[in-house]
């Protein structure tokens, strides 16, 4: 196992993993529920610019930060690195009005970067933005699925909330050193 522990940048997600939930798919349940008749051009959206209906949903139907359930444990760890002197940062694939919303209420980031109606921050494209924001300094990020195995690669040290089996097998398999999150 690689041992590259030490890290200046602490990354944390936000759905299931800074919160509980799902901010996207509630946002789009509530969508539909709304406009019943746009159910297949939602559909399509989500297919094929998953971004651009994520702003567009973002504009109608805000999200009231207040509301949402935040996992103390994963707070407690922003508070222990930022009394270590490590930034912060919140990295979304959730539209990047409710990020930017949702950070100055919890009010420990010192950075906060969500998708946009062009830019879908998820994945490998998510790394990118991450190692471009911060100059390819060594980070540590707080995921909680497959999908984020794509960061947790290029991560100096994996925080993983509340795997599954498979999923911490995933994560042991990359080599980088993790630490299990739950709540």
């Amino acid at each position: 196992m690689k041992t590259r522990e030490k890290y200046e940048v602490l990354v944390v997600d936000l759905d299931d993993s800074l919160i509980a939930g799902d901010v996207s798919r509630d946002q789009i349940l509530w969508y539909l529920k709304r406009h019943p008749l746009r159910i297949i051009p939602t559909l399509l959206a989500l297919v094929t610019s998953r971004a651009a209906l994520k702003d567009r949903i973002a504009q109608e139907h805000p999200v009231i930060p207040d509301q949402l359930h935040y996992r103390q444990s994963v707070i407690d760890l922003i508070k222990r690195d930022r009394a270590l002197g490590i930034k912060t940062a919140l990295v979304s694939a959730t539209n990047d009005r409710l990020i930017q919303a949702i950070s100055t209420f919890v009010g420990l980031f010192d950075v906060a970067i969500g998708s946009s109606a062009h830019e879908l921050v998820k994945g490998s494209g998510k790394l990118d933005r991450i190692r471009r924001e911060f100059d390819h300094r060594p980070f540590a990020y707080v995921g909680d699925t497959d999908i984020d195995l794509l960061v947790w690669r290029g991560a100096t040290k994996a925080y993983v909330v509340n795997p599954d089996e498979s999923l911490e097998k995933r994560v042991l398999a990359l080599g980088v050193t993790y630490e299990i999150l739950h709540d």
